[in-house]
């Protein structure tokens, strides 16, 4: 059985499209990315849902040259005609005041938001009219993991709730060797296999 054969079922529509989204699990009203990774280590579909934001091909016809605004317009068109539903939700998008959004999420307690200029033709590498804007977080935590390259490419991060210790996310990659080299030396001098 696929990992993903509920999602998969879900998109029952006539002819062919290509959607771009993001699987996500919703815990206690937010997305939660360690609870998403478990639930794939188990298995488990029940709570998995779709956030379609992109369609780049429907029918046959590429509409990666398309403006996103014209995109996002096939898409919903796209669930709404066929009445995809639960777990394929759309991802609605906002016009106007970018930074009044952020002020928001970051209230809401969101990781960030994505940010994309509506004429813009789809691109799925990181260019100035695609922009992830997070919230920073700042808070003390244990370092429970690494990625390991010539020095750590990432920390995986961890917080005691109570008597348990609750993973938080992974931090990095923007590190130069530097950095990445001392951070190794001092996991090396702790670290317990």
């Amino acid at each position: 059985m696929s990992k993903f054969s509920r999602i998969a079922a879900a998109f029952e529509i006539d002819g062919q499209a290509i959607v771009d989204g993001e699987l996500v699990v919703i815990h206690e009203g937010r997305t939660n990315f360690s609870e998403l990774q478990a639930d794939l280590g188990r298995g488990d579909q029940d709570r998995l849902i779709y956030f379609a934001f992109d369609l780049l091909w429907l029918d046959g016809k590429n509409l990666r040259k398309e403006p996103q605004i014209e995109r996002k317009k096939l898409l919903k068109d796209l669930i709404e005609n066929h009445r995809l539903e639960d777990p394929i939700f759309f991802s609605e998008h906002h016009e106007g005041d970018g930074q009044a959004l952020f002020v928001a999420a970051s209230k809401l307690n969101y990781e960030g938001i994505v940010s994309k200029r509506v004429d813009a033709p789809y691109r799925s590498d990181r260019v100035e009219a695609w922009q992830k804007i997070k919230v920073v977080q700042k808070g003390k935590f244990q370092v429970v993991g690494f990625v390991k390259d010539s020095g750590v490419a990432a920390l995986y991060l961890g917080k005691r709730e109570g008597k348990d210790l609750v993973y938080m996310g992974k931090v990095g990659t923007s590190w130069d060797r530097t950095t990445s080299a001392q951070i190794r030396k001092a996991l090396d001098a702790v670290v317990c296999k």
